[in-house]
């Protein structure tokens, strides 16, 4: 996903606070829509190991980027 950003987008967001994983994983839920933590790494590049800490940090500290949406383990 990283590749497709053009520059001055990664420029504004990393402006406002975002890392490069937070960028990637925003990007992705913003083209794709909601999907699992698995497809969400697949889709972005980010290490599956990370994608739950990134996705609280962007909840919890960064409220107006995402909204958790309830569902089942799978």
């Amino acid at each position: 996903m990283s590749n497709e950003i053009p520059d001055n987008v990664k420029e504004s967001l990393h402006e406002i606070g975002l890392t490069d994983y937070e960028i990637s994983i925003y990007l992705t839920l913003i083209s794709k829509g909601p999907m699992d933590a698995r497809e969400l790494s697949d889709a972005s590049g980010v290490p599956y190991s990370r994608i739950y800490n990134i996705l609280t940090n962007l909840e919890k500290e960064k409220k107006w980027i995402i909204k958790e949406e309830e569902s089942r383990p799978s």
